[in-house]
């Protein structure tokens, strides 16, 4: 309820004028800015100025109270106003209202409850109450009535406010408390906290109600009443402060006393290393110092900057402070983190009192700083002649340099006056001493314009023609800086106006770049044939219309320099003046002859820079001044394309206005409409519009201004394109309309003014997607929601069959998916290759979307083109819980796809361990052969994955059953394990997996249709030439391989056994000859067997012992 009346003028006319107020005039409005206070105080002077009976005062309190207003007066939101009265507000504001009409305005109040609150009408706070006041509302600067009360120390309407019964918000009693605390108000701290506020409440920055109470200047009650109720003495705020400091720096002594008797730490410190001392001294509290002291405070305590009670007490001119830490010891030769002392301190900020009572206490006059400086050189750079005097006057040194070889007279020449100056040089001779850089007394008060010093220097006889390092004389200096009396000086006393510096720039060339015409006038009196050397002339008159220097400019112009001159980047001034805006610097270039369309090396002209920039005056300026408007640069844009795409409305109402081409396209095609809709300039693209820009054409993409506008989201601009006539239903190049773009993107807005517009809800991209796909497959519920309901087709499918609803379960809407089931989408519709809207879900483990189809009563026991159905895609895929909705909801658990495979075969070969688990524990069949004739357990025995073996093991599966070549589980393991992508390595999967194979019976030397038995299949000579490159990427596979030889070895296989070999090699000649022939197999980096080895397996048979000991002998060199 911010807006609390509104009434008319007649009525408030009437009650103006039966109190001789001057009229109120009919265009006065309540606003954020320019609100006339006289309106504020008329109708504040009725109700204050009026007597208890006086009727107007009644009517007027019982209509603002009635609405909840109060007495007081604030002002109110334009927003809030003129929603309230219609918008005559936002009429009368712009000059169109009626005259004749009675001007409507708005009084936004506080509540009268607040009112009550805060002047401790007690009596009137249960009545507004009653009425239905807010009590949780708040006034102009956010204070509602608990705080009100509070503030004002009104116990009794603090009491009241709790008494009317309704709840009142912790946070609310809290703020009341803390602002009642800071107040010093003990009975309202009492009543707040007894009314459940919490007594270590804190405000934002961390200070407690206790720190705020020690910090009152009558705390000492709150503070006491708050240790009563569990306030704690040693919380600290984000600053470190505790309520012992807040007491100190504000000088409550008695606080101080009371708190200490509570155990506070008197030597606390702050994040910046405070002490209560420290603390106190810089806030001048004598009493608050002197108890601080008698009570064992550290006088010279420092904090972070190093700095001492001293210091703070003489940076803040404390007089009596400083009287009672010197009394009491203070230790005066301290020095801060810059090695400043206390002395150096009250000679920096000039105060003599501290000074002299420093100096009689001992302090050390010579002392330096970080800087090397004295007390000495500090006074006389901030201007303290006096102290500087006071120093000399002691015996201070004159003649010591700092650590940049400065003495005093430098840094009194430097900062002057006069009189400083001479009392330096009285005081010691010799005043050609150079600083570290060269520089001279003479330099410094030239380069600083002290007149008076360089008069006293050259008439001492100083040396005028002395070079700096940078081999600046101080007439060069003089010059730069544009002191025309120094300069004049000098030149009488014989400087050299010939004389070149490092870059070999004259006097008179640093005064004419510098901008100083005056100057230039000087030394160009003394030098015949002064000219500007034309590369310095070009870069100080680009620097001057740069930065907007018109004097220096002018003076360079009239010196002669090149208004056309260019840059390293071909940039000429005008091009520097309306890039930074200078108009005048513009104007005066123009009139002085500068070309206003020469470019730069991007071929971008001062026209397109100014409109870039929104420098309208510029802009202007330069159109007056016959700028092309039309003019492009290397991309192709004109200025009215900056302007359209950084939306300056103004520029580009002035271009189109002059004249400036609208159909224009840069070298991408786009024009400066499909700029300003990109980019959402809806008053860009008003203007364009009305300027007859083609709405309808296209980039060389095939993008038009409106579906801009859709793609990037921007709904005023794609409102004002529809309702000015752009075409809703052109294509881009992708075959995308605008509604597609926008559907794609998820901006409903830009959605529902396409359809409105007229746009074909159906129309297909070159992909055939429609809208409602585009939206469904990017999961933007919102336009799928909108585009259904708008009758858009719900079961139309794209080039490979795909519908909305498969691409929304596919990706996992939900929320697209139950909009799309709502509106009749076909549950069980087949894309191209066959799947359903199910199969995807399951295939994509969309678990939430797969309960949702099922539910919805789609098909489970579908499958597609090969057979594939719901179930084996999720098995497949390793889709768990998919798998278990599935399987609750009757899906077949032996289904076969075209290889004859089923789920569980799916699962073993993908490893799925909790897959496999899953559909066996439901029953399904673990000894189903495919048409290969393998099983489950065949499957997982190929690739090694022992997890899935053990739990078909388990459950009942048969390793020993063959496949039509006579190979089982074991024979395919040894025969992939080269291919398999499973980990190997010693005592990884490979190794588990043969040892429970062979544990469940299946026999180690049982052979194939061709006589191979597994060690055969391990060691088999083409399986490792085909895949030695494969072979040799996994490192440790070499372990695997001896591992699982010595295992099927130990296990009873014949190692000396001929298998259909035509040198009849044996499984062991094998395995060596293989080692031994290809480079890449090695026990870890070691040889396995040597030619000796080989030669002796050829030659004779080896006993069982042998061949353990051959075997395990290379593994002793492994690395581990």
């Amino acid at each position: 309820m911010l807006v609390q009346q509104v009434c008319g003028r007649s009525s408030m006319t009437g009650y103006i004028s039966r109190h001789a107020l001057p009229p109120l005039s009919a265009g006065t409005r309540f606003q954020t800015l320019g609100v006339e206070q006289r309106v504020i105080e008329y109708i504040f002077g009725i109700i204050k100025t009026c007597g208890p009976g006086c009727e107007c005062r009644d009517r007027t309190e019982m209509e603002l109270s009635g609405a909840g207003a109060d007495m007081d007066l604030c002002i109110g939101r334009p927003a809030d106003s003129e929603r309230e009265i219609g918008g005559d507000a936002s009429a009368a504001r712009s000059g169109d209202a009626d005259q004749s009409e009675p001007a409507a305005f708005c009084v936004v109040t506080e509540m009268s409850l607040t009112h009550a609150a805060r002047h401790e009408h007690e009596s009137r706070v249960p009545r507004l109450t009653a009425r239905g006041a807010e009590r949780g509302m708040t006034d102009s600067i956010c204070r509602n009535a608990l705080r009100a009360a509070a503030e004002a120390g009104h116990e009794a309407c603090v009491r009241a406010l709790f008494n009317c019964g309704a709840h009142v918000p912790v946070d609310e009693k809290n703020s009341a408390v803390l602002v009642a605390a800071a107040k010093g108000h003990q009975a309202c701290t009492l009543a707040l906290i007894r009314h459940g506020a919490n007594s270590n409440a804190a405000d934002r920055d961390g200070q407690t109600v206790m720190m705020k109470a020690a910090a009152a200047p009558n705390g000492l009650a709150c503070v006491k009443t708050l240790t009563e109720f569990g306030g704690l003495v040693h919380a600290s705020d984000e600053i470190g402060m505790t309520a012992f400091l807040h007491a100190a720096r504000a000088g409550n002594v008695e606080v101080m006393e009371f708190l200490m008797t509570k155990e506070a730490n008197k030597d606390a410190e702050d994040l910046s290393g405070n002490t209560a001392l420290i603390l106190a001294a810089d806030g001048g509290h004598e009493a608050s110092v002197r108890f601080l002291i008698e009570n064992g405070a550290d006088l010279n305590a420092v904090n972070a900057c190093g700095r001492t009670a001293l210091m703070n007490t003489i940076a803040r001119g404390h007089v009596q402070c400083l009287q009672v830490l010197l009394e009491y010891g203070a230790a005066v030769d301290l020095y801060d983190r810059t090695r400043g002392s206390a002395l150096m301190v009250a000679a920096e900020l000039g105060h003599e009192a501290f000074l002299r009572t420093l100096i009689n206490a001992g302090s050390d006059l010579d002392a330096r700083d970080s800087r090397g400086r004295t007390a000495s050189m500090n006074a006389s750079e901030s201007g303290h002649e006096f102290c500087g005097r006071v120093h000399t006057m002691y015996g201070a040194a004159v003649n010591l340099p700092n650590r940049i070889i400065e003495t005093d007279r430098m840094i009194a020449a430097e900062i002057g006056p006069e009189a400083r100056l001479s009392s330096r040089i009285s005081a010691s001779s010799g005043v050609e001493v150079q600083g570290s850089l060269g520089v001279t007394a003479l330099m410094k008060a030239a380069l600083h314009g002290h007149e008076s010093c360089v008069r006293i220097l050259t008439a001492s006889g100083a040396a005028v023609n002395f070079f700096d390092r940078s081999r600046r004389t101080a007439l060069m200096m003089a010059a730069e800086m544009g002191h025309e009396q120094c300069l004049l000086i000098l030149i009488s006393a014989g400087s050299d106006l010939h004389a070149r510096d490092s870059r070999g720039r004259t006097a008179l060339v640093k005064a004419a770049e510098s901008g100083h015409e005056s100057c230039v006038r000087v030394l160009s009196a003394g030098v015949t044939g002064a000219n500007l050397p034309q590369s310095i002339g070009r870069a100080a008159l680009m620097k001057a219309a740069g930065t907007g220097d018109d004097a220096r400019l002018r003076t360079l112009i009239s010196s002669g320099s090149d208004a056309d001159a260019r840059g390293s980047r071909g940039r000429t001034a005008l091009m520097e003046a309306a890039e930074s805006g200078n108009e005048s610097c513009v104007r005066m270039l123009t009139k002085s002859g500068a070309a206003v369309n020469l470019s730069d090396s991007s071929g971008r002209t001062a026209l397109i820079m100014a409109t870039e920039q929104h420098h309208t005056t510029c802009a202007r300026a330069l159109i007056s001044a016959g700028s092309d408007m039309d003019a492009r640069d290397s991309r192709g844009r004109t200025a009215l394309m900056e302007a359209a795409e950084s939306g300056n409305e103004l520029c580009v109402r002035m271009l189109t206005k002059s004249g400036a081409a609208v159909n224009l396209s840069d070298n991408s095609g786009r024009t400066a409409l499909i700029m300003a809709a990109e980019q959402d300039r809806t008053a860009c693209v008003r203007a364009l519009i009305s300027a007859g820009s083609d709405m309808d054409a296209q980039d060389s993409r095939g993008h038009t201004a409106l579906m801009k506008a859709a793609e990037s989201g921007h709904e005023s601009c794609v409102r004002v394109l529809t309702t000015s006539g752009a075409a809703v239903n052109l294509s881009h190049l992708s075959g995308k309309r605008a509604l597609m773009m926008a559907a794609e993107m998820g901006h409903e807005g830009c959605l529902l003014n396409l359809i409105n517009a007229g746009s074909d809800l159906d129309a297909r991209g070159s992909r055939g997607l429609t809208a409602l796909m585009e939206a469904a497959e990017y999961g933007h519920d919102s336009c799928v929601r909108v585009l259904t309901t708008y009758g858009a087709a719900v079961n139309l499918h794209d080039r490979i069959m795909r519908s909305a609803l498969m691409m929304a379960a596919e990706m996992g809407h939900e929320p697209c998916l139950r909009t799309l089931i709502s509106a009749g989408s076909d549950l069980d519709a087949r894309d191209s290759r066959g799947r359903a809207a199910l199969m995807k879900a399951a295939a994509s483990g969309h678990d939430s979307c797969a309960h949702l189809l099922i539910a919805s009563g789609a098909a489970v026991n579908l499958s597609d083109n090969s057979s594939e159905t719901a179930l084996m895609l999720a098995a497949e895929m390793s889709r768990d819980a998919c798998v278990r909705i599935l399987i609750s909801a009757g899906a077949d658990l032996d289904a076969r796809d075209s290889r004859g495979c089923t789920a569980l075969m799916k699962a073993a070969e993908r490893g799925n361990e909790s897959c496999v688990r899953v559909l066996v524990r439901n029953g399904a069949f673990v000894n189903a052969r495919d048409e290969r004739g393998w099983t489950a357990c065949m499957y997982g025995a190929s690739n090694s994955f022992d997890s899935c073996l053990r739990v078909l093991l388990t459950r009942g599966a048969d390793p020993r059953i063959v496949d039509p070549r006579g190979e089982n589980a074991l024979h395919l393991l040894a025969r992939n394990l080269l291919y398999s992508e499973h980990n190997l390595g010693r005592n990884w999967s490979c190794l588990k997996s043969a040892m429970l194979l062979i544990r469940h019976g299946v026999p180690v030397d049982e052979p194939q249709e061709r006589g191979m038995t597994p060690l055969d299949l391990l060691v088999s000579t083409p399986a490792y030439g085909t895949a030695s490159e494969r072979w040799r990427v996994h490192p440790g596979a070499d372990c695997a391989l001896v591992d699982l030889f010595q295992l099927l070895a130990l296990h009873g296989a014949n190692i000396n056994r001929h298998a259909n070999d035509a040198v009849e090699r044996t499984a062991l000649m094998k395995l060596l000859t293989m080692f031994e022939t290809q480079p890449g197999l090695h026990f870890g980096q070691h040889v396995a067997a040597d030619r000796e080895s080989v030669m002796l397996v050829h030659s004779e048979g080896l006993s069982t012992a042998h061949i353990k000991r051959l075997l395990v002998r290379p593994r002793q060199h492994e690395q581990p």
